[in-house]
């Protein structure tokens, strides 16, 4: 966080109220204080003192001095500066008197009281703070714990109670987006607390600092990678080095892995266009790398929604070197009094991406006289040409000339990156053209070959077909992959039989068609994990006290009895890979809620017959996925309703739970049955061991809320949906949080916001009818 780098311009009003105070205004301290504001008009923005060293002759009068003083008070509160009512009286202590009569009737004295920021070691509300990780001159960043949530780590955002970036962080829950979990005000200090997750990791700036010893065209991605890895090793609160993103990164060259880095910036960036929100403030301290390589935007204290001249804006700020031209523009004019020129739309972020992303390849920072970027082969010889004018689109001063959208851009970077032609600018190069489809089709020389050779002995037409359905296969593949990747496992499936269709009737494929094979049945594999698992996850919130109707739970009975018949297909697909034990542990789930829901959807005469068909039912599960001590509690339940006698005892010595899921599913079991304390420990000891685990903290909000508990429940609740942003359950159950606080207008948004995600969502549908 470092807000003395950013600007921001407010709509000045008509005049400077304290000129009324000199009622001569032809005196030589009115003349003095026009001139002194056109200057600044002008972009000259001086301080009394430099301004009277090259236009007072004589000394001035103490009215006059006073009165030039007031104009200057007056535009440094209109551009958004904050007056430092003891450094004024510093710089003119032979005013004092006069300068403190001023300053009260101006009520910098009333309005402005001062922020009480804590220091590290010290509690704020929830918190204990560790370590500062960061200031400017309107906040501070700590690095803190949460003892309510088993001490985890998070990062505590303050600053004034005037800072609305909360309402515009509230609005995001994409990767690409720190996210933010709760805010809290603290008016005894006039702060605003927002408590986001700790990623460790670093930004931008400092990771370029750290390799600013090496030329960019000498960097590699690994280099990058390590220098990520250094940055964060004195952290108090360390996180693990290792992980996929980290792994990429490490494997690419440079000018990849700024590719890399520009095409998630750029999908989080549409993804905040969407909603109706621009940055306006993106710069490389404004971007984390955290610490598994992700990167992620930061600091939306500056975000609003475009700005057009027919509805002109109040402010706008932004960073000089980063801001798009049209921005600086309406930046100016709005400290100059004047109307917006022109609008100021998602173009300008991707201007601000496009010269980030110029400058991590080695271009020079902005000089500020506003003449377009130089090329950037000048500076990196390493940079391909389309990759220099891909860059050149984004920095174009015209935004017509630009992308149109952050999305096209982030699509042009991923085709660079796959060696695909690039749609957004011409692909002038023809040798680069060459290297690129040499890379993307590798074998192409071979088939080229054999297919003009056919052609001389047999017929051109024939030869053309082969061609086009192997590169039909080819590109189906290709897409299949892509849909794999993004967890789009029947598209990713349909793809792959198409694929293997077109080589149906073409010879000397046999090397594609075993790779079509391989890919889809890796789709099956997967598609049936992912089937798994939301069904799972669709019991678990129905277990938790969630409506469903008659209808739904007749689909769920379908969907178990399914899955529960592909069992062992299951556990032998995914047995030698990492899933295997999270594979039986959903089976397991699968069964124990499955067992459960049977019972509940039971009428009073069926309610026997379903207890004996539960029984068998966990039978089996012990029978194919060996013994739990969840299972077991559940058969002695099962099995003690039945003959009317009490639940037997576990025997002695008996095993204990050790996983997450043993810990939880035990607490699901002892909270279902009216245990709160002994639940609440269960959901405690998977939490020790998972922090960051949902279904844990999912229960444990609803133990809390059970409890009587609805603060520590809405806390949890937060922290559910941040996990969980596209659940209408999360929001549903914070809802009820709020409204146990009495706090309804809190809990009627999130009602709305689970109404969004699920329309027919009967239990927010009931509690929305209740409130208004």
């Amino acid at each position: 966080m470092k807000p003395e780098s950013s600007t921001a311009a407010k709509r000045p009003p008509a005049q400077n109220p304290l000129a009324a105070e000199f009622p001569n205004r032809t005196d030589r301290g009115s003349e003095l204080a026009r001139l002194f504001s056109v200057q600044w008009r002008q972009g000259q923005c001086l301080s009394v003192e430099q301004f009277l060293a090259e236009h007072a002759a004589a000394p001035l009068k103490t009215a006059e001095a006073v009165r030039l003083i007031s104009e200057e008070i007056w535009l440094r509160e209109e551009a958004g500066e904050t007056v430092d009512s003891a450094e004024l009286l510093a710089r003119f202590p032979h005013l004092q008197t006069e300068l403190e009569l001023l300053l009260a009737c101006y009520g910098l004295f009333q309005d402005r009281p001062a922020l009480e920021f804590p220091e590290a070691g010290e509690e704020l509300g929830e918190f204990r703070l560790q370590s500062e990780l960061g200031r400017g001159a309107t906040g501070r960043v700590f690095l803190a714990t949460q003892p309510s949530l088993s001490d985890r780590p998070v990062v505590v955002k303050l600053a004034s109670l005037e800072v609305a970036e909360h309402l515009s962080l509230s609005r995001l829950q994409h990767t690409g987006v720190v996210p933010l979990y709760l805010v809290q005000d603290f008016p005894e200090r006039g702060l605003r607390a927002l408590c986001m997750p700790y990623l460790g990791g670093a930004s931008l700036d400092a990771v370029l600092a750290a390799l600013d010893d090496c030329p960019a065209e000498q960097r590699s991605g690994r280099r990058l990678a390590e220098a990520l890895v250094e940055l964060q090793r004195p952290s108090p609160s360390p996180l693990p080095f290792e992980s996929p993103a980290l792994e990429l990164l490490a494997g690419k060259s440079y000018e990849h892995a700024v590719c890399w880095i520009g095409a998630c910036l750029a999908d989080a960036l549409h993804y905040a266009h969407q909603r109706g929100l621009l940055h306006l403030d993106l710069k490389p301290s404004n971007v984390l790398l955290a610490g598994d390589g992700q990167p992620m935007l930061l600091d939306f204290h500056l975000a609003r929604g475009p700005v057009s001249a027919e509805a002109p804006s109040d402010s706008l700020g932004g960073t000089r070197g980063y801001m798009s031209p049209e921005q600086a523009a309406a930046v100016d004019a709005l400290r100059a009094g004047r109307p917006v020129p022109g609008p100021v739309d998602v173009r300008s972020d991707v201007y601000s991406l496009g010269r980030l992303l110029y400058e991590l390849l080695g271009g020079p920072a902005d000089s500020g006289d506003g003449a377009p970027a130089p090329p950037l082969r000048q500076f990196n010889r390493a940079v391909p040409r389309s990759l220099e004018d891909l860059l050149a689109k984004c920095l174009s001063r015209q935004p017509r000339d630009r992308y149109a959208d952050a999305a096209s851009f982030a699509e042009d970077l991923r085709r660079h990156l796959a060696d695909l032609p690039l749609v957004g600018v011409p692909n002038r190069s023809l040798a680069e053209r060459w290297r690129k489809w040499r890379r993307r089709k590798p074998q192409a020389f071979g088939r080229l070959a054999a297919g003009l050779l056919l052609a001389v002995a047999c017929v051109s037409l024939g030869a053309y077909a082969i061609r086009r359905q192997a590169g039909e296969a080819r590109a189906a593949l290709e897409n299949a992959e892509v849909s794999l990747a993004r967890g789009e496992y029947a598209a990713a499936i349909e793809r792959l039989r198409g694929g293997l269709d077109d080589l149906r009737h073409v010879p000397g494929q046999a090397a594609l068609r075993r790779r079509l094979s391989e890919r889809l049945s890796d789709a099956r594999q997967l598609r049936l994990g992912a089937d798994l698992h939301a069904l799972v996850d669709r019991l678990r919130f129905i277990d938790s006290g969630a409506s469903a109707s008659a209808t739904v739970i007749r689909e769920i009975d379908q969907g178990c009895g399914a899955l529960w018949q592909a069992r062992q297909r299951l556990l032998a697909q995914f047995e030698h890979t990492d899933n295997a034990a999270e594979i039986r542990t959903e089976l397991l789930d699968l069964a124990i809620l499955w067992a459960s829901l049977k019972v509940r959807g039971a009428s009073e005469p069926e309610r026997a017959a379903a207890r004996r068909a539960a029984l068998e039912l966990l039978t089996e599960a012990e029978e194919s996925l060996g013994q739990s001590v969840v299972l077991q509690r559940e058969r002695r339940s099962y099995a003690a309703e039945l003959s009317g006698r009490p639940i037997a005892p576990a025997a002695p010595g008996g095993k204990a739970p050790e996983t997450v899921w043993e810990h939880y599913a035990l607490g699901r079991y002892l909270l279902r049955g009216g245990e709160l304390d002994a639940a609440e420990n269960e959901f405690q000891r998977a939490l020790d061991q998972s922090p960051q685990a949902f279904w844990p903290n999912y229960y444990a909000g609803m133990c809390a809320f059970r409890q009587g508990r609805y603060q520590q429940a809405l806390n949890v609740f937060y922290a559910c949906v941040a996990l969980a942003p596209q659940s209408a359950d999360c929001f549903y159950n914070r809802a009820l949080a709020h409204a146990a606080l009495e706090q309804r207008q809190a809990a009627l948004d999130d009602l709305r916001r689970a109404l969004k995600l699920q329309p027919d969502h009967a239990d927010s549908l009931a509690l929305l009818q209740q409130l208004q």
